[in-house]
């Protein structure tokens, strides 16, 4: 098996993809946010709100690493936390007004990263490509 050095690479390509994502946030005028806030503000804006649980099943983050992450969005004001209609011993994480309003800024960014990271690829390039990724993080 031929695998010597794809470790390396595939950090290297994280290294520089967090890199350019602060660039581009800084450029955008929200360098508060840090690249690992990206999921959990995709993630609630598909939805009202989620339980901390649901939201680190969605972004794929234990809780106490997630937990730290939303207290700082909490702290920015991206964020809010508000008891469950249901069951008041639930909290839901919701974004905040602050948070919709910037999200025509992380539209850019996420559109300006894919617009530079994929330049000059195929659709089946990226097919292919996506469905590998996917195999490489179902093994982990």
């Amino acid at each position: 098996m031929r695998v010597r050095g794809l470790i390396q690479q595939i950090a290297t390509i994280r290294e520089k993809t967090h890199s350019r994502m602060e660039q581009y946030l800084n450029d955008y005028g929200l360098a508060e946010i840090a690249p690992s806030h990206g999921s959990i503000l995709i993630a609630l804006d598909r939805v009202d709100s989620l339980t901390m649980g649901e939201l680190a099943q969605a972004v794929d983050r234990d809780k106490s690493t997630l937990t730290v992450l939303v207290n700082r969005l909490e702290q920015l004001g991206y964020v809010r936390r508000l008891p469950d209609s249901q069951d008041l011993r639930i909290t839901r994480i919701a974004l905040t007004d602050r948070a919709r309003k910037a999200r025509r800024k992380f539209t850019m960014v996420s559109q300006r990263m894919n617009r530079e990271f994929f330049a000059g690829f195929e659709d089946a390039e990226l097919n292919e490509l996506r469905r590998l990724l996917t195999k490489l993080q179902s093994n982990l």
